[in-house]
This record gives C-alpha cells, structure tokens and sequence, in this order.
C-alpha cells in the first residue's frame, strides 16, 4: 500500500483505492444516499442565480460537477477534493433551512459529510 491508498470493499471485493492528499473518501451505506445529497445540490443550484447560495463564482460549477458525479455513480465510494465537500456542506445547510423535514432523512450521512468537510479545513491549518 502507498501512502495515498485506502484499502476499501467495494460489493464484496477489497480494492486499494487512491486518496489523493486533502481528499475524502465518503462511502454511502445505502442506495438513497446519493439521490438524498442530490435534491440537495439541485435546490441550491435552482437557487443561486436569483440569490448568492454559493461563496465563490466557481462553486457553482462545482455543484453542478458533483451532482453529475452522483448521477452517474450512485454507490461510490466517492473521493471528495475540499472544494466538492464544501459545496455539498453548502447544499446542505440550503436544503435544511429550506426544507428541514426532507434534509434530516439521513442524518448519520450527512453527519459523515460535515466531519469530512472538517477533516480538510483541519488539514489546511496544519
């Protein structure tokens, strides 16, 4: 193993998996996961041109980036840069001031999703 791979099992085979530094691994334990992360994404991105949902002109793209990946691979394990957690943290916390019913169906997901955000902000001031 090199010290950016992760062993993980992925449908029952055991992969090493390249973790680019800075990066998160975020494994969705069940199929609604990546639908649940992605009206999330689509309701701040539905939201943004008529009011600032995102910081920086670029997250944008980036929610829409992360929103295609979660389209086309709903199982994951995905591997997250900073910039795609601190969108989907920002869809989120959208989503739940929104509509705070439907945003805390999975919260031990989101959860996970908030201590990775952590993880690379701690890293950063290191």
């Amino acid at each position: 193993m090199q010290s950016d791979e992760r062993l993980i099992v992925h449908e029952g085979i055991v992969q090493a998996l390249t973790v680019p530094e800075g990066h998160q691994v975020i494994t969705p334990t069940r199929r609604a996961h990546a639908p649940h992360l992605g009206a999330g994404l689509t309701l701040a991105l539905r939201l943004h041109p008529h009011r600032p949902v995102f910081a920086r002109p670029e997250d944008a793209a980036t929610a829409a980036e992360l929103l295609t990946l979660l389209d086309e691979d709903e199982r994951g394990p995905w591997v997250l840069p900073p910039t795609q957690l601190r969108v989907l943290v920002r869809a989120m916390e959208v989503r739940q001031a929104l509509l705070p019913f439907s945003a805390r169906q999975h919260p031990e997901f989101d959860d996970e999703i908030r201590a990775a955000y952590t993880r690379t902000q701690n890293a950063d001031e290191v």
